[in-house]
């Protein structure tokens, strides 16, 4: 109806080809122009920004999963709302999360999501009755293993597989200190040609799952015992500090001192011998917004999460669980973090590329089109 009123039509959307290909389009609709100077015909231009838009939507899922995964304070709700997600996301008959026994060559499934017409998979497994040495080699190395079809794939019993009804899957198995302990399973019950989006995305989600994992045990273990932190703080992967709050004579907060830090510390921040030292010793401009946060949690007793920069610390991205140590009226804060700058940097590089393609192809001075090449 625009086009056909002289202006011009556009949207973004979904069809398969004559092939039966799933594509999205990026459709203009223009009018020609006939010798009275009115629309005549018709002219619709379709480009294939499929590539585009899957792109578009694994990092849309991506962010909403990472911002669900920070409210969970419960690791069953957790893995079974993001369980759920993700076969929604990625069309799945079964989802499911495993914990892996190299010792006892077995694996257990601790949670799953399943459709109702399948068997779901909680429970414990012989890696032999499953899959050959092939498969547990490239998992102990850390790759992915992309089955299309379990009946035709030399690396899996296809009987085993169709007693579960499973014809084709994702395992991406995410290694610890050279060991094989964890894999996050995507399942179907046909098989499939798995895209190569879809085998990074799930890369990223076992990356994200598992440090949450990690770490909603780690803030439990922090709270129920001291014998369990005490060997927490010494051996984790992410960085732990005590601090002490000190506030002005109008009870507002001013600085915090180091009681005590963690052996990755220093290699989150890149600040050595903090121990016993002020914040303002060592990071002089730090921004106000820290010490406001940690005095509120001295204050209130209520943990927080935040996500936030340290330009003093050559503009580190830290994402911080902070919470307050011996009850009412402690001064004490235990401060969990984990240093993002790395992915913090990627996702805005990954909006940028996006946001300069997009001006260049629409507002460039050349012509630009995309076609398939048979």
């Amino acid at each position: 109806a625009s086009a056909a009123a002289g202006g011009t039509g556009h949207f973004v959307g979904f069809f398969c080809t004559a092939r039966g290909e799933p594509k999205w389009w990026d459709v203009v609709i223009s009018p020609i122009l006939g010798a009275n100077g009115k629309p005549e015909r018709i002219l619709s231009v379709s480009r294939d920004v499929t590539k585009r838009k899957h792109a578009e939507m694994n990092l849309a899922f991506l962010a909403a999963v990472s911002h669900d995964l920070a409210l969970w304070t419960n690791v069953d709700e957790m893995m079974t709302v993001v369980a759920a997600k993700m076969a929604a996301h990625f069309d799945l008959t079964i989802c499911a999360f495993v914990e892996v026994d190299e010792a006892a060559e077995q694996v257990v499934v601790s949670h799953d999501w399943h459709r109702e017409d399948v068997p779901g998979l909680v429970g414990v497994y012989r890696l032999a009755d499953f899959v050959g040495e092939e498969f547990v080699r490239l998992a102990r190395a850390g790759e992915a293993i992309i089955v299309g079809d379990t009946t035709k794939d030399e690396r899996t019993n296809d009987v085993k597989f169709a007693a579960l009804k499973i014809a084709s899957f994702i395992c991406m198995p995410l290694n610890r200190n050279g060991q094989w302990r964890f894999a996050l399973c995507l399942f179907r019950s046909q098989p499939h040609l798995w895209r190569e989006d879809e085998i990074e995305l799930t890369r990223e989600l076992i990356a994200r799952i598992w440090t949450r994992l990690e770490r909603l045990n780690a803030e439990e273990a922090l709270r129920t015992s001291e014998e369990q932190y005490r060997k927490l703080f010494n051996s984790m992967d992410e960085g732990l500090c005590i601090i002490e709050m000190i506030f002005d004579e109008h009870d507002n907060p001013v600085d915090y001192r180091f009681l005590e830090v963690n052996a990755t510390f220093e290699k989150q921040t890149g600040m050595s011998n903090a121990t016993g030292n002020r914040v303002r010793e060592l990071i002089p401009n730090i921004e106000p917004y820290w010490i406001e946060l940690y005095g509120k949690v001295a204050k209130t007793g209520e943990a927080v999460r935040y996500v936030n920069v340290v330009k003093g610390l050559g503009e580190r991205w830290l994402d911080v669980f902070a919470f307050r140590l011996e009850g009412p009226g402690s001064l004490k804060i235990s401060v969990l973090f984990t240093d993002i700058t790395a992915r913090t940097k990627t996702e805005k590089a990954l909006r940028q590329s996006e946001q300069r393609f997009r001006a260049l192809f629409d507002r460039g001075p050349i012509a630009m089109y995309s076609c398939d090449v048979s």
